[in-house]
């Protein structure tokens, strides 16, 4: 998911409910395990296309690392609980510079 997604109280939501039935349905963690890996792929595609001198362990890592920040905001967005209005702008903006940052920093 992306930050336009993730700001979807639906969306996030729905991906909450996932993580959570994946706890105990195996449906649901295939289903979770299935997402995860689709989101890790892609941002992994991203990161060796902006920085193929990383080898491919190191791009693997960072795309987790990137896709675990992303789920964290998931879970500030869900339910309508979103970080307050003042502060969002920023919170996108700084989770852009940290998923730059580890994007392309050695």
């Amino acid at each position: 998911m992306f930050l336009a997604e993730v700001k979807n109280p639906l969306a996030a939501g729905n991906l909450i409910q996932i993580w959570a039935a994946a706890l105990v349905d195996p449906l649901a963690a295939t289903v979770a395990s299935k997402i995860q890996k689709r989101e890790r792929k892609t941002i992994y595609q991203l990161i060796r296309g902006i920085t193929p001198e990383f080898s491919e362990n190191e791009c693997q890592a960072r795309a987790a690392l990137i896709v675990a920040q992303i789920e964290g905001l998931i879970l500030q967005h869900a339910g309508g609980r979103a970080v307050p209005t003042l502060a969002n702008g920023s919170l996108d903006e700084i989770a852009r510079q940290s998923f730059r940052w580890l994007a392309t920093r050695t």
